[in-house]
């Protein structure tokens, strides 16, 4: 997957949307296999572990969605914030929550109740420290400096010094021990697309990006609404295993990749539907009906927020 050449934006410019199967600067064949297998492969082990999506509700993405939008951030700059603003305060709360567990105090509930409010009163502060640190992974010039971070943060009524911007940042690089290398499901969105260009030459899926792209903006703002239609889609019964398995594919970044392109294809071109499903499927080893299901629930719920829309 190629960019567009940087004439084309400036000297300094990022592309706003990558070039896809380009005969000249395009991936082989075989260095695509291999980002496939090394995506599935992180998305498992992301699977296997103890990842949770509870900081990913409405109020925490939205914010997080208007706070890129203001400092004109890119879609990999919103979906990876996203991605590093649940990992670091699952990790946090685990590790204050552990820190008054395990002290001497004879007040644990009045204390635990202060570092909530606490956290609460930073909540935008975390936020914007994540869209400063995925604006770095994402782009060599356009980031968010200190003082851009603190214009918007004065915005919307925070008077943060510079040095408590850079120490939230710190924070939030320590509490993940600098391992930054974290996925968002763009990431596997543009490979799968790029994998389909490649197999399929008469498939233009430049055409699926930018839609796919709102798809998971729509995604992670309606996680709930997706989540409940998800599980009476699914579970036709006390099932619990079924029930699990819902919570898996709300976490399986590849199996959302195929479902958001499916969707897209589905809203862009109803005639392309079965094609890009049945490539998708062979690519991924993810049976069909999981795929169905899936992108199903996103149309649906993209077509009641667009009958919703005055």
């Amino acid at each position: 997957m190629a960019c567009k050449p940087q004439n084309d934006v400036g000297i300094f410019g990022t592309p706003q949307e990558p070039f896809f199967n380009h005969k000249e600067s395009g991936v082989t064949p075989e260095l695509l296999e291999q980002w496939l297998l090394d995506l599935s492969a992180m998305n498992s082990e992301r699977l296997n572990g103890n990842t949770k999506d509870c900081f990913k509700s409405f109020k925490h993405v939205d914010l997080l969605y208007k706070a890129c939008d203001r400092m004109k951030m890119s879609a990999q700059v919103k979906l990876l914030a996203v991605e590093i603003f649940n990992r670091f305060m699952t990790r946090h709360i685990e590790e204050l929550y552990t820190h008054v567990l395990t002290s001497d105090s004879q007040t644990k509930r009045s204390d635990w109740d202060k570092i909530l409010e606490r956290i609460i009163k930073q909540q935008a502060l975390r936020i914007t420290s994540c869209c400063q640190i995925a604006s770095k992974l994402t782009s060599h010039h356009r980031i968010i400096s200190v003082n851009r971070a603190r214009r918007f943060l004065c915005e919307l009524g925070h008077n943060y010094t510079a040095g408590s911007i850079l120490q939230s940042e710190l924070r939030i690089l320590k509490t993940l021990e600098f391992k930054l290398a974290v996925l968002s499901p763009l990431q596997y969105v543009e490979t799968l697309l790029e994998i389909i260009g490649h197999n399929d030459k008469g498939t233009d899926v430049k055409l699926y990006h930018s839609t796919a792209i709102k798809l998971l903006y729509l995604f992670n703002l309606k996680r709930s609404e997706i989540c409940e239609k998800l599980f009476k889609t699914v579970c036709t019964s006390e099932n619990t295993q079924l029930q699990n398995r819902v919570s898996e594919m709300l976490s399986d970044m590849l199996l959302l990749g195929t479902a958001v392109i499916t969707a897209s294809a589905f809203i862009m071109d109803m005639s392309t539907t079965d094609t890009i499903l049945e490539n998708l499927s062979l690519i991924t080893k993810i049976v069909k009906d999981e795929i169905v299901d899936f992108a199903t629930v996103i149309v649906e719920v993209v077509q009641e927020n667009k009958s919703h829309t005055p």
